[in-house]
């Protein structure tokens, strides 16, 4: 029985990662860093919907990166020390891509499904591709990771506002 537990292996292939499980211990592929060839060939984000042209684009990192990096450091429910996010802002993203809807369908990797209003972006949120100035893999809440400066504004303090910072983006339709 000994041996036939050892030798139990799966592969699982999410994105660009490939997580192994053998007999109860994580391999150490899951845990590598995607290699920035990978990261800068392959896009991170998808927007489609009320955009310039209409057409449905997507970006890599560095095309997103590209719009511009700003940072706020906040705490998060998920974090309890203060931490810096780097990203685009979404004031920037929405008029770089030429949205015109009232409300942004933002899913990520897992599915996960959350509605934006426009208007958020009174608040100032970023979407965040770097935490503490080093880049987030899909493990670390990454590509991209929707953060509101929490500790600048109490009432965002609020399970509304948790449940708008969707992690691991994918795509955003703007409705």
């Amino acid at each position: 029985m000994k041996a036939l537990y050892r030798s139990f292996f799966v592969s699982l292939s999410v994105g660009c990662a490939v997580v192994t499980f053998d007999g109860g211990r994580l391999g150490e592929s899951a845990y590598a860093a995607e290699s920035s060839e990978q990261v800068a060939s392959e896009p991170i984000l998808v927007v489609s919907g009320s955009v310039a042209a209409g057409q449905e684009r997507s970006f890599t990192r560095e095309e997103f990166e590209a719009m511009g990096l700003s940072s706020l450091t906040t705490r998060t429910p998920w974090n309890q020390d203060p931490v810096e996010f780097s990203g685009v802002r979404l004031s920037t993203f929405l008029k770089q891509v030429g949205a015109t809807g009232r409300a942004l369908r933002v899913t990520a990797l897992n599915d996960y499904v959350t509605i934006i209003p426009v208007e958020d972006v009174k608040y100032d949120p970023i979407l965040a591709t770097r935490r503490n100035g080093k880049t987030m893999a899909i493990r670390d809440k990454g590509p991209i990771f929707i953060i509101y400066p929490f500790d600048d504004d109490k009432p965002l303090n609020s399970e509304l506002y948790f449940s708008r910072c969707a992690w691991q983006v994918k795509s955003i339709q703007v409705e």
